[in-house]
């Protein structure tokens, strides 16, 4: 039998190719809703990394804001305490007006305001993050990025700015910024003294006030306490005399000197120390000598110009940390380190931080050298300058370094002899510096070629500097001394210059020993430093930016005693009164006041009859008070204040007891009269109006930008 085979004509097929098709299109369906939901949670990661950077950037800005305002309310409470010490000599107007100037001066000290640009450390706003800021080695965080600047608006609307705030926060690649100012409001107090109130007393930790000079030049002396010294200056001279002072301030309106073979030591607890210069000196430079003339400070000590060692065989040694901050335009207010004595040495490898913001200046101006002037060959009495280093630690043999090469000068050397410069200058078509625009000052393949060049580092128009020197009863001589176009390539040039000629910049210049801490961050320096152990090495400076942090507060000290307090005067005639001294004595041979009961109390006019208070009893403690000069002879426990100069004889010691001083000014009303500080406590009633004052009110954004 055969079978035939046939197919069915159902729809089972097509069935099937229906599923193949659907499980097609449902496998494409699913491939798009795939890649659509991976792109909806990467844009959700992206929207929420987003919105956690920018809450982030905000809270950081909050963070920031509410340092200001503990600096803003610490201000506004110290300023609100310098106004109630003054309170009856001032209606409600003046109140105000001290109340707001020093909150001002307040502000610019806390948040280190640059006096020159009034730029605000980026650190300074960075220092505030505490919570938010970026950690060490991560990339996620708060980062202040820029230097803000200080707006003083106080007279206009009350008010201060911190302009261009910048904060970016990062976290995980995705970042947010926002900028903005921060506005201060400095609101009209309504200042009510109240009876209860108790003195502050600045001066009770003194031991000494010289409002013009404390000298110490006929014995050896110890102080206990606090030391104030006017414009003249803390003075120590003669061979084996002395002084030791162990006080937690010591503050000089003028220099703190070591002289002639004497010995200076500066110690404590907490011990800051402030003074114009710092220096060692000798009256007869031609004497050889085997004796040390020294200084030894173990404290913070904070110095407006310079360290100079200026005294043959100097020893200086400091420890704690040293604050050159003088950063200025000029020699007296740039703070370096020179060493002009021949034999000395100076020790700084104590010194946990050795902060040099200037730069030494070789002293050639009509003050310093002699000269003599000549109109009809151009040199009149100011000819002279002083000239920029590259150095903020000097010695003096490294002078030479600044002159111009001889290369560059027909005559073949510098200084040239007068002859030659009257042979030059009369015969104009001779040409006696030779410069040109590619002119090589350096050849060495470490330096680059623009460095080598000497108009890289000179000025394009006055490249060089004419100085007048004059050597005993010969002529003039004539230095050429290159003249920077800046600070910063004097630093430059000097580093290049010892890579060159290592041996040339020391020149032989007998040294005992130079050192400091090689630690890292020990030491920042504008300029280099030379330092000198088994041989004279050049540290390079760093062409740092440096801000003055501290000039308010040694003004504001050499005037108030006090770092956050302004005054006018001297720090005499803001403590005490010194017209009421002199009525009261007017009838009594200048005697306003002596008691000896209990303690002992001398206060006298002096100043008018022209005659020194010589102070020479002993077991005596108490307070002396004199308008004139003061001679002390004999120890002494408690405060002695000099309208003049205190000079110390006999090796009389002074040791302060601010608990005695306290005690006397709260008992004695006849005492207390004395001292401005005591005017303005009466009676009256309690003020709450600044206690109850809202600090977070006053401070408020302006201008704030997200990005």
């Amino acid at each position: 039998m055969k079978i035939i085979s046939h197919r069915n004509l159902d729809n089972r097929g097509v069935s099937f190719l229906l599923v193949v098709i659907a499980l097609g299109f449902i496998a494409v369906l699913g491939t798009i809703v795939t890649t659509a939901a991976v792109r909806n949670i990467t844009m959700k990661t992206v929207d929420k990394k987003s919105k956690e950077d920018f809450y982030s950037a905000e809270a950081a800005l909050e963070e920031m804001k509410a340092g200001i305002t503990e600096i803003t309310a610490n201000v506004m409470a110290d300023s609100y305490e310098t106004v109630l010490k003054e309170y009856s000599s001032n209606n409600t107007a003046k109140r105000n007006k001290i109340f707001k100037n020093t909150f001002l001066n307040g502000i610019k000290i806390k948040l280190q305001v640059s006096v020159s640009d009034h730029v605000i450390p980026a650190t300074v706003i960075a220092g505030l993050l505490k919570e938010t800021k970026k950690a060490e080695n991560s990339v996620n965080g708060a980062e202040v990025k820029s230097s803000p600047i200080f707006i003083d608006n106080i007279k206009n609307d009350n008010s201060v700015t911190i302009q261009n705030i910048k904060v970016i926060y990062s976290l995980d690649g995705y970042t947010s910024t926002i900028t903005t100012d921060l506005k201060i409001t400095v609101p009209d107090i309504s200042f009510r003294k109240s009876a209860s109130g108790s003195a502050h007393m600045p001066y009770k930790n003194f031991a000494l006030i010289g409002n013009q000079a404390i000298i110490a030049g006929f014995s050896s002396h110890k102080i206990n306490g606090s030391v104030y010294a006017g414009i003249d200056g803390l003075q120590v001279s003669n061979e084996g005399n002395s002084m030791e002072i162990n006080g937690s301030e010591i503050i000089c309106a003028g220099n703190i000197s070591a002289m002639d073979k004497s010995k200076l030591l500066i110690k404590g607890t907490g011990t800051e120390v402030w003074a114009t210069n710092l220096l060692t000196s000798e009256s007869d430079k031609k004497e050889n000598t085997n004796l040390e003339t020294s200084i030894q400070i173990d404290g913070h000590s904070y110095i407006k110009d310079d360290l100079i060692l200026d005294a043959k065989k100097s020893n200086v040694k400091l420890t704690g940390e040293y604050y050159g901050y003088g950063n200025g335009t000029d020699a007296p207010n740039n703070s370096a380190i020179m060493i002009n004595s021949i034999n000395s040495t100076l020790q700084l490898e104590g010194l946990s931080k050795l902060y040099l913001a200037g730069r030494a200046f070789i002293s050639m101006d009509n003050t310093n050298v002699t000269f003599d002037p000549d109109q009809e060959h151009g040199v009149s009495w100011g000819a002279n300058s002083n000239i920029l280093t590259g150095e903020s630690l000097s010695v003096k043999g490294s002078q030479g370094a600044y002159l111009l090469p001889e290369k560059f000068i027909s005559a073949g050397h510098n200084p040239i002899t007068w002859d030659e410069y009257i042979n030059y200058y009369n015969n104009p078509d001779k040409e006696l510096i030779k410069l040109s625009e590619d002119a090589i000052v350096f050849s060495n393949p470490s330096i680059s070629e623009e460095e080598s060049k000497l108009y890289y580092y000179v000025d394009g128009v006055n490249p060089v500097k004419k100085e007048f020197y004059k050597f005993g009863l010969d002529s003039n001589a004539v230095y050429f001394y290159l003249n920077f176009k800046s600070k910063e390539t004097a630093t430059t040039y000097l580093k290049n210059y010892e890579m060159c000629y290592p041996g040339k910049i020391y020149n032989g210049f007998p040294i005992s020993a130079i050192t400091v801490n090689n630690s890292p961050d020990a030491v920042v320096s504008a300029g280099n430093l030379l330092t000198y152990e088994d041989g004279l090495k050049v540290t390079p400076g760093n062409n740092g930016l440096f801000t003055n942090n501290y000039e308010i507060q040694y003004n504001n000290l050499s005037k108030t005693l006090e770092k956050n307090i302004s005054g006018e005067g001297t720090v005499f005639d803001h403590l005490i009164h010194g017209d009421r001294i002199k009525e009261d004595g007017e009838s009594r041979g200048g005697q306003a006041l002596l008691t000896n009961s209990g303690y002992y109390v001398n206060i006298i006019d002096n100043k008018s009859y022209g005659v020194p208070l010589f102070f020479n009893e002993y077991n005596k403690e108490g307070i002396i008070i004199a308008t004139g000069d003061i001679e002390v002879c004999s120890d002494f426990k408690g405060l002695i204040i000099s309208g003049g100069k205190i000079t110390l004889y006999n090796g009389a010691g002074i040791n302060a007891d601010p608990d005695l001083i306290s005690s006397i000014l709260s008992e004695n009303v006849n005492v207390r009269r004395y001292f401005k500080e005591f005017d303005s406590y009466k009676e009256g009633e309690a003020d709450a109006s600044f206690q109850e004052l809202n600090i977070t009110d006053l401070i408020q954004y302006e201008n704030w930008k997200k990005k």
